[in-house]
């Protein structure tokens, strides 16, 4: 049956792509302002609408300018994510360029993500701006994902950015922004509610008990608010949930996972905008070949993790002249991982741990029409509890604190033949127990970061927006708790480890074009977008991090080990007009050792992706029907060269009907069809573990 579904999807696609288009799709006017960027995890205050500004800032700490500043920045936006064919949030990093996303299981349920040749705990996770970094190991650093239906955008900025992201962003950062809760009457209608709900299947069997493999799912993203008075006050509330079950693609790969996340919005014009969000995840799997493969096929483990952030803004102008803006934001994560060496015989082996993060950050914002300045100091604190399930301790019980505090300003300058935008950052780190986890036993570390945009006034390539952007940014990765102290049957601790630190540089062109485009057979205009990024990159780290030994039958052995350098050339290409949307990606590095032993195995730094491509295509068909298909090229570099390529198809189809209570407002209900890895491509993204097989997942969406 499967083979008969993927023979129809090609065919069709060859159909599609074949046929002319008379349909125009209805885009979103250019936006005109700085209003545009204004983050999802915030409502924007009236007093932002500055005229003409160009530097502003975002419910992050970044400072941006014209257009994203320097540094190679892209975005991924709702109707990027409804074109890929997946179901959670952490599968859809992988289609993402530059990306590079390691998974070990179904369905994104326990995965590793690397950005530009780094490892999975050199890249900082941001939600709505607050990291949601796991001090135990990067493995669970994903698990706080939300649910795929509650993203606005996702930010993915690449190279060492500690001195506008602090602690952690040592290859770059990823920002995912929940849904804007939007005020009563406003553009965006609200109450409104989305549902999705799916199931799929490899049409496989299990050899051993003789089921058929398969997944279910349900997601249901609900939105409200409500006037407060007549002064432009208002409140807003925000459930998403998915629950995701299946029973694997092979032996002992079964799962559970359920995420929430809940979000309340509260704003007046005299106390500024007050939220918090709370997601919370539960999820049980089956580990197979996960960590110590081929002995731990009966493997189990189970992360349960909480998260809980307060924020308030609150901003000051002077109409047309300035805007203060102070913000501040409190959270707390709690992560449960309950890990079973044998299911079966549990008291063998198995891990407990339950580990606690605060943080507290707190910034001053002033910002002119060209000028802006920004000061701030952030806390975190990390305590953990672990034990083997005999009453004696695993990794132990372990704490660390640690204090960081930043200045940056970004000032535009306009000359005869160019615009300039330069922006200079410094961040300081402080150990403030003195843990000695800082290089060379230091107290405090520094480090800077500078962007300078160019962009020539050429009267011919003024519709393309040109921009020549360089950057230099610095970073640190300090050593999870299970660098220091993991000892296990394959595994011995190094408490004294001490932090990564990079320095990385980036020389880039990016461009960009709307222009009308006049059909002689109609009145109206078709609209055609072209964004076009290219940049060279360069990062030297120094004390890396890894995990090695000596010979295939010894221990691992995390040591300060090697300086790394990696560089190479990340494209971008988005092309759209009438039905047609196209993105094209291109990744190409190399990575050189220094200082180290050539006869050491490592087990995570020189696995990385060599080579990217990505091809996706978005066509739709009369009104109703609509074609995704995107296509990942990957050469990784492990123990050998491996290269591999997986093709993913979605046909929709979409049916609206008129809203029952507002005149301009539409219902939708969306059926769909996807295939993922259509090729039925044997691969695999970590050595011990084969990834999943051809698979189908049929779905129904409403939006009301």
């Amino acid at each position: 049956m499967y083979r008969l579904c993927a023979l129809v999807l090609a065919l069709a696609s060859q159909a599609l792509l074949a046929q002319d288009s008379s349909l125009i799709r209805e885009l979103p006017p250019e936006p005109e302002s700085i209003v545009r960027d204004y983050p999802a995890s915030q409502s924007m205050p009236p007093i932002m609408r500055l005229p003409d500004i160009y530097i502003y800032y975002t419910g992050a700490r970044e400072a941006l300018g014209m257009d994203r500043a320097a540094s190679q920045i892209s975005t991924f936006s709702q109707t990027d994510i409804q074109q890929i064919p997946v179901q959670s949030t952490a599968q859809l990093l992988s289609y993402i360029q530059g990306l590079d996303l390691r998974q070990r299981g179904p369905g994104g349920v326990q995965a590793d993500i690397g950005l530009q040749g780094s490892t999975f705990d050199q890249v900082l996770v941001l939600i709505d701006g607050v990291r949601i970094s796991d001090a135990q190991t990067g493995h669970h650093q994903l698990n706080s994902l939300v649910p795929l239906d509650a993203i606005q955008s996702i930010d993915i900025i690449r190279g060492a950015a500690a001195s506008r992201y602090g602690m952690g962003a040592l290859a770059g950062v990823i920002n995912i922004h929940t849904l804007q809760i939007p005020a009563p009457n406003s553009e965006h209608k609200a109450p409104y509610t989305v549902a999705n709900v799916y199931s799929g299947s490899s049409f496989e069997n299990d050899t051993s008990e003789g089921f058929r493999y398969a997944a279910k799912g349900a997601r249901i993203t609900s939105m409200q608010s409500i006037k407060l008075g007549d002064r432009g006050a208002y409140a807003g509330f925000l459930y998403s949930g998915s629950f995701d079950q299946g029973n694997g693609y092979r032996y002992n790969t079964a799962f559970n996972t359920q995420r929430h996340l809940a979000k309340v919005t509260l704003y007046h014009p005299l106390m500024g905008s007050w939220s918090a969000r709370q997601v919370w995840v539960n999820n049980q799997f089956g580990a197979n070949g996960f960590y110590a493969a081929p002995g731990d096929k009966n493997s189990e483990e189970s992360v349960n993790t909480r998260w809980l952030m307060i924020d308030q803004t609150k901003s000051w102008s002077r109409r047309g002249s300035w805007v203060m803006d102070l913000h501040s934001n409190a959270s707390l994560r709690q992560n449960r991982d309950h890990y079973v060496y044998i299911a079966a015989n549990p008291d063998l082996y198995q891990n407990f741990h339950w580990l606690q993060s605060r943080q507290f950050e707190s910034r001053l914002s002033l910002q002119s029409r060209k000028t802006l300045f920004r000061l701030g100091a952030e806390y975190r604190d990390d305590t953990l509890a672990s034990e083997n399930g005999k009453g004696q301790p695993s990794l132990g019980y372990r704490s660390r604190s640690m204090m960081g505090t930043y200045a940056l300003a970004s000032q535009q300058l306009k000359f005869t033949p160019l615009d300039l935008l330069i922006q200079a950052g410094l961040y300081g780190l402080f150990d403030i127990k003195n843990q000695g986890w800082l290089q060379n036993g230091q107290s405090r570390q520094w480090f800077p970061g500078v962007e300078i945009q160019i962009r020539p006034k050429i009267r011919a390539l003024q519709s393309w927006n040109p921009q020549i952007n360089t950057a230099y940014g610095t970073g640190q990765r300090l050593p999870t708790f299970t660098d220091l102290y993991y000892v296990g049957p394959s595994n011995v601790a190094n408490p004294l480890l001490q932090n990564e630190q990079a320095g990385s540089w980036q020389l880039g062109l990016r461009a960009a074009r709307n222009e009308n485009i006049w059909r002689a057979d109609r009145d109206n205009p078709l609209l055609q977008r072209t964004q076009f990024s290219a940049y060279y990159f360069s990062r030297n780290t120094s004390q890396l991090i890894d995990w090695v030994k000596d010979s295939a039958a010894g221990k691992w052995n995390p040591v300060n080990y090697a300086s790394q350098r990696c560089q190479g050339l990340d494209a971008e290409w988005r092309y759209q007009m009438d039905r047609w949307n196209l993105r094209l990606g291109f990744l190409a590095m190399g990575m050189r050792q220094t200082e180290t032993n050539p006869s050491l195995i490592s087990k995570n730094a020189l696995n990385y992706l060599r080579q990217q491509s990505l091809v996706g295509l978005s066509y739709s068909l009369r009104e109703n029907w609509s074609l995704q298909t995107q296509l990942r090229h990957w050469v990784r570099m492990a123990d050998s060269e491996t290269a591999y390529t997986l093709v993913d198809a979605q046909v929709q189809y979409h049916y609206a009907w008129p809203h029952p209570y507002i005149d301009s407002d539409r219902w939708t209900a969306t059926v769909y069809l996807q295939v993922q890895n259509a090729l039925n491509t044997q691969y695999r993204e970590i050595a011990s573990v084969p990834m999943p097989p051809r698979w189908f997942n049929c779905g129904l969406r409403f939006t009301l």
